[in-house]
C-alpha cells in the first residue's frame, strides 16, 4: 500500500485500504513513514475517514463476547463464492474477461451483482476474522529498565507492577489470560473472572489465579512465588495440557500445588519446591515502596540486590565478606547508604571507581 502509486491504490476497495492502514498503525512499532501515508490517504477524501471508522468499529463489535460466529468456516465461504462463477469477469481497466464476452456479462448483471455480494461478504468476514484473531492474540509487551518500577492497567482490570529491570509479555483471548514474566520480578493484583484464568508462566512452570495478588520474583537460578491474597496454583510443567477451559469456572489442574495467602514456593533449576508459611508479606513488598528489607542475608546477596536498581555496580571481592550475614532495611535508590554501612565495618576497604565500587576486607 504505502508503495502503491495514487492511480494504482484507488484500483484499490476502500474498505482494504482502511483494513491495511488499520493492520499498520496497530503494529508492535509504526514507522513515521506510514503514519505520513496514513495521513495523507485519510486527507485525500472524507471516504476514507468513514472506512477507516468503520473498521474501527467492526474490530470492537467482533471483540464482544456475544458475537455468534457462523459455524461455516471462511475457506468454506470463499470456496463457495467462487464455485458459483465460472468465468474471471473484469474487476478494473486493464484485466482480460475469459470465459464469455463483454455483451454476456453485461446481460447477466444481476447474477454477477449476487456473486459479488458473496464473495464480498466471505472476504469481509476474513479480514474481520484475521482482525479480530491478531487484536486478541498480539502480543502486549511491557519493560522496565535499571531502577525504574512501573504499574500496568491491563485490559481485563487486573494490575500489573513491575520491578526494576523486569519484563512481562501479555495474551488475552476470550478464553484465557496468559503473562509471560520474561525476567525480573511483578506483583499481579488479578481481576476475578470465575471463566478465564489468568496465567502466569515462567519458563515451564504455570501460577494460575482466579482473583487474587500475588508476587512472582524470578531469578537466574531459581523463582519465588508469594501469594498476598487468596490463593493460586502452580502448576507443574507435566500438566501443561491442561491450560484452558473449554467452559464452567476455572479450575486447578490435577498435581497441581495450591498455595493460599502469605504462603510462598520457591521453583528452583525446574524443580518445584515445599510451600512455607511466611510470618510477614510486607518485607517481599516492600520493593514497591523502594525499600530493601534483609534478614541474615549474605552481604554478597545485598550488593546483587542493589545492583539491580542501580548503574553502580557494587562488588565484594572478598568471599569471607560476601558471606557475613546482614540485616537491615535500605532505600533501593541509594547505594551509597550500604557503603557507608560496610565502611564502618572493621578491616573493609572501599575502592570508588567511575561505574564500579570494589569492597575488600584486609
Amino acid at each position: 500500500m504505502s508503495d502503491s502509486t495514487p492511480d494504482e491504490a484507488e484500483r484499490i476497495p476502500i474498505a482494504a485500504q482502511a483494513a491495511h492502514y488499520w493492520v499498520a498503525l496497530h503494529a508492535e512499532q509504526v514507522s513515521t513513514e506510514v503514519r505520513k501515508a496514513f495521513a495523507a490517504w485519510a486527507a485525500r477524501s472524507p471516504h476514507h475517514v468513514a472506512a477507516y471508522l468503520r473498521m474501527a468499529r467492526a474490530v470492537r463489535a467482533v471483540r464482544q463476547s456475544e458475537v455468534q460466529w457462523p459455524q461455516t468456516s471462511a475457506e468454506d465461504l470463499i470456496r463457495d463464492a467462487l464455485a458459483k462463477r465460472a468465468d474471471v469477469v473484469q474487476f478494473r481497466p486493464g484485466l482480460q474477461v475469459r470465459g464469455r464476452d463483454a455483451s454476456a456479462i453485461v446481460a447477466n448483471r444481476p447474477h454477477r451483482t449476487r456473486v459479488f455480494s458473496a464473495l464480498a461478504a466471505a472476504v469481509a468476514l476474513v479480514i474481520c476474522a484475521a482482525l479480530m484473531s491478531w487484536e486478541l492474540w498480539r502480543s502486549n509487551h511491557y519493560e522496565t529498565g535499571v531502577g525504574e518500577q512501573r504499574s500496568v492497567a491491563l485490559e481485563d482490570g487486573s494490575i500489573v507492577t513491575l520491578n526494576t529491570s523486569s519484563e512481562i509479555e501479555v495474551n488475552f483471548t476470550g478464553r484465557q489470560r496468559k503473562v509471560r514474566l520474561v525476567e525480573g520480578e511483578a506483583l499481579f493484583q488479578v481481576a476475578h473472572d470465575a471463566r478465564r484464568p489468568f496465567d502466569v508462566l515462567d519458563g515451564m512452570t504455570t501460577v494460575r489465579a482466579v482473583g487474587t495478588e500475588f508476587n512472582v520474583d524470578r531469578r537466574q537460578t531459581q523463582t519465588t512465588v508469594t501469594v498476598v491474597e487468596g490463593r493460586v496454583a502452580v502448576i507443574r510443567p507435566t500438566s501443561a495440557s491442561d491450560q484452558t477451559t473449554d467452559s464452567g469456572p476455572v479450575r486447578a489442574p490435577a498435581g497441581s500445588i495450591l498455595l493460599a495467602a502469605t504462603e510462598q514456593l520457591v521453583i528452583a533449576n525446574g524443580q518445584i519446591g515445599v510451600p512455607a508459611r511466611v510470618a510477614n508479606v510486607s518485607p517481599v513488598l516492600a520493593w514497591t515502596h523502594r525499600q530493601l528489607v534483609f534478614n541474615r542475608r549474605p552481604i554478597g546477596e545485598v550488593a546483587a540486590e542493589f545492583n539491580r536498581y542501580n548503574r553502580l555496580r557494587i562488588e565484594i571481592a572478598s568471599p569471607s565478606l560476601a558471606d557475613e550475614p546482614l540485616t537491615g532495611v535500605f532505600q533501593a535508590n541509594d547505594p551509597q547508604s550500604f557503603l557507608t554501612f560496610l565502611a564502618h565495618m572493621p578491616g573493609v576497604s572501599i575502592d570508588t571507581g567511575r561505574s564500579t565500587v570494589i569492597v575488600n576486607q584486609r
